[in-house]
């Protein structure tokens, strides 16, 4: 289990909401968010989110996002992402302020979201879906359910490099367990 870092989250979905003009539909806007923890993860050994990656009928999802986005936290949990991220409407989110700061995020973090959405921001949502899903190797058909997929999956996908995967994956489950400890 990831330790979510739901500012960083909220502050990369902000940003592609900004470069898409301020609303896009809610599944464009997690698979973005996943290409972009994708990315940084095979080139930094690190995810911008730190959320928890599920494979869906409908391709790799963000669990914590999606949770965030479909209102199923507690209201004291996703004031953070509420600072920054509509209630979805039609299958939108919007910016809820055009002000939103970035300031949790890394220049190295704001290039790989903008070089996502550069890639892959001005397909349609079931455009996006259909070349990355089945194209990712760590996704498996669920058959209409979810199936966890780890950091080391993703890793082994983009790399064939199966010590060094296991090794960038145990670092973030440790650090993460140290700032779980912090936190407590």
């Amino acid at each position: 289990m990831n330790y979510f870092n739901e500012k960083k989250a909220a502050q990369a979905a902000a940003y592609l909401l900004k470069l898409n003009g301020g609303k896009m539909n809610y599944m464009k806007l997690i698979k973005l968010l996943y290409l972009a923890d994708r990315n940084t993860l095979a080139h930094h050994g690190y995810t911008i989110t730190s959320d928890n990656y599920v494979s869906m009928n409908q391709g790799m999802v963000l669990s914590n996002v999606l949770d965030l986005i479909n209102n199923e936290v507690d209201e004291k949990e996703s004031k953070l992402w509420a600072k920054y991220i509509s209630v979805p409407s039609d299958y939108n989110v919007s910016l809820s302020s055009p002000d939103t700061d970035m300031l949790a995020l890394s220049e190295v973090e704001i290039e790989i979201l903008r070089d996502v959405f550069s890639k892959y921001g001005k397909l349609g949502v079931w455009e996006i879906v259909d070349k990355i899903h089945h194209n990712l190797k760590e996704w498996k058909n669920p058959h209409g359910s979810m199936i966890p997929v780890s950091l080391k999956e993703i890793l082994d996908a983009v790399s064939e490099n199966k010590e060094e995967n296991a090794k960038i994956a145990e670092d973030i489950e440790a650090a993460d367990e140290i700032r779980k400890f912090m936190e407590e």
